[in-house]
């Protein structure tokens, strides 16, 4: 039996997934619109500084950073409203001054579905 066919796991997913919903105003306060190309991905998201979020983020990003040659200072924690089309790897938008350029998606959470970008400031 897989960890899905689990009433109790299923029903702690919905649950989950609800309050993602109640608190997607807090939770995802931004909008705005990804491009690659022709290609364009309207969507409601966050973003954060690993050096604001905890211990493990930081360590993440500085991972991350030497991963993609960047400095992990311009490492950017990205989560895409549900609803919402998630862009692709590549994709940018004009944030704070310079351009956020996803890099890479993690794999999605059992209980909410939700994915976290790790992309790069650059200015």
């Amino acid at each position: 039996m897989s960890l899905t066919d689990d009433p109790e796991f299923r029903a702690y997913r919905a649950e989950a997934q609800a309050t993602v919903r109640e608190y997607q105003g807090v939770m995802f306060r931004h909008q705005g619109e990804f491009t690659l190309g022709p290609h364009r991905w309207p969507c409601r998201f966050s973003v954060r500084d690993p050096d604001k979020v905890n211990r493990q983020a930081i360590a993440a990003a500085e991972a991350a950073a030497q991963r993609f040659d960047v400095d992990y200072r311009d490492i950017r924690l990205l989560k895409v409203h549900p609803d919402d089309a998630r862009p692709v790897k590549g994709a940018k938008l004009p944030w704070d001054g310079g351009t956020l350029e996803i890099v890479e998606w993690s794999q999605a959470s059992d209980f909410t579905d939700l994915k976290t970008a790790t992309c790069v400031l650059r200015r």
